[in-house]
């Protein structure tokens, strides 16, 4: 129960920190080049031979839609995985950190400091509401964005922790962890919250050729986009703190 009750808690945090929108645009930066396919012979006789072994249709069928998604999954870049990884540790270690300094802390305290921590989630999402770009206009990306898939392994790790703890990544990480500590869930759903929060920045990196309107997406209207799920997440987060 307790367990359920936590997973419960991380997962409109988790959502929030995956609807981050210059880490999902980092990720298409530095998305790799697809597989060369197969070519046509090959996968006629593949399938042919694949009908005489099994005799059945659905093995043909299996066997094609995998050869598709492998030719359509992209090899990431040196430089994305270490993007990943450094966003994805960043998100673990301060929460597995905060579920094990708040796991003996009163409900009380919780409670209140998530109050305090959906308050700054609705100002910094009034914040943003004021920095919105004017109609007609687009908020333009961080430069560094297009010098990704080049930089150093070491500068991209840093861009990708830095994202993870920026103000509104590491409010949400904090609240995901308060909730896990309240239900008793232990560190593991801190660690799943991380995962999850991380989804989005890995699957552009190995489908990013399938994904490519979703990025559009996000480089046209990241801003509104960032202003809903900060609305969203702090009043979850101050509902949870109500509670």
């Amino acid at each position: 129960m307790a367990l359920g009750a936590a997973i419960g808690g991380i997962l409109v945090p988790a959502v929030g920190v995956a609807l981050s929108p210059v880490p999902i645009l980092a990720a298409f930066q530095a998305a790799g080049p697809a597989r060369a396919p197969d070519s046509p012979d090959a996968t006629a006789t593949a399938v042919s031979e694949g009908s005489r072994r099994t005799g059945t249709a659905l093995l043909d069928r299996t066997r094609t839609a995998f050869g598709d998604l492998a030719a359509a999954t992209a090899v990431p870049r040196p430089t994305g995985l270490a993007y990943l990884c450094a966003f994805l540790v960043a998100l673990a270690v301060p929460a597995v950190l905060v579920v094990a300094v708040a796991g003996p802390a009163a409900r009380n305290a919780i409670d209140i400091l998530l109050i305090l921590l959906g308050i700054v989630l609705l100002l910094l999402a009034a914040t943003e509401w004021r920095r919105r770009p004017l109609p007609g206009h687009q908020r333009r990306p961080p430069p560094w964005l297009a010098g990704l898939a080049t930089m150093p392994l070491r500068d991209a790790a840093l861009r990708g922790a830095r994202a993870a703890v920026d103000p509104k990544n590491l409010t949400l990480t904090v609240a995901a962890a308060l909730l896990t500590a309240r239900a008793g869930g232990g560190e593991g759903p801190a660690v799943l919250y991380a995962v999850l929060g991380s989804l989005t920045v890995a699957a552009p990196m190995l489908w990013g050729a399938r994904l490519a309107p979703l990025g559009d997406w996000f480089a046209r209207d990241h801003a509104p986009i960032l202003v809903t799920t900060l609305l969203l997440t702090g009043a979850a987060v101050l509902g949870a703190g109500l509670a």
